[in-house]
């Protein structure tokens, strides 16, 4: 039996093709959502864990790139992006972060882009049992960031373009693919 490549997907959420109902929908490969507990979430040199809601939305693209976005609030949003690595197990992947985004979801605010060193390790979610997220590093300044994440035991659920349009407009920007960091797409969204 073949060993399980989690398929690039972050948090292991199963790979999902976009019916092309948006105008990214052809560069994301799957987005999927986990509920659980978020304990940890400091970036920009602020500490936004007791905020954090327990609710963790993860997208993968055909070019790659893996964004992760913790739920500060219903509008705003912390998204950690990066590169897909090669799996150190089976049941675990990781991702090379190269940026951080946080919106703040308040019009006329754009959100704040900033350059990031680290990794992301995820397990798979699909076991049954509680599955960890866990993201650290540096930014652009030198300042650390850190996520941590841990999923109730529930199967992610994979969203429709349809569920997909009824998320907050700061998730929506970010799940374009010039918007999750890969810089051959900037100037492309």
């Amino acid at each position: 039996m073949p060993r399980l490549k989690i398929c690039a997907i972050a948090v292991a959420f199963a790979c999902f093709l976009g019916n092309g109902a948006t105008s990214y929908s052809a560069e994301r490969v799957y987005v999927g959502i986990l509920t659980g507990k978020c304990s940890v979430l400091i970036a920009s040199a602020r500490d936004f864990s007791n905020i954090c809601e327990g609710k963790l939305l993860n997208s993968g693209h055909a070019n790659g790139r893996v964004g992760f976005y913790f739920f500060i609030s219903y509008k705003a949003v912390l998204t950690i992006s990066g590169e897909d690595l090669p799996n150190p197990s089976a049941d675990t992947d990781e991702t090379r972060v190269d940026m951080i985004l946080l919106n703040l979801g308040i019009e006329g605010v754009p959100p704040s882009r900033t350059k990031a060193f680290g990794r992301c390790r995820y397990e798979n979610p699909f076991q049954g049992v509680p599955a960890k997220v866990r993201c650290n590093g540096t930014m652009e300044d030198g300042s650390p960031y850190e996520a941590q994440f841990l999923s109730d035991g529930s199967e992610p659920r994979m969203l429709s373009d349809l569920e997909l349009a009824d998320l907050p407009p700061t998730v929506l920007e970010a799940l374009k693919p010039g918007l999750a960091g890969d810089p051959k797409l900037e100037g492309q969204k």
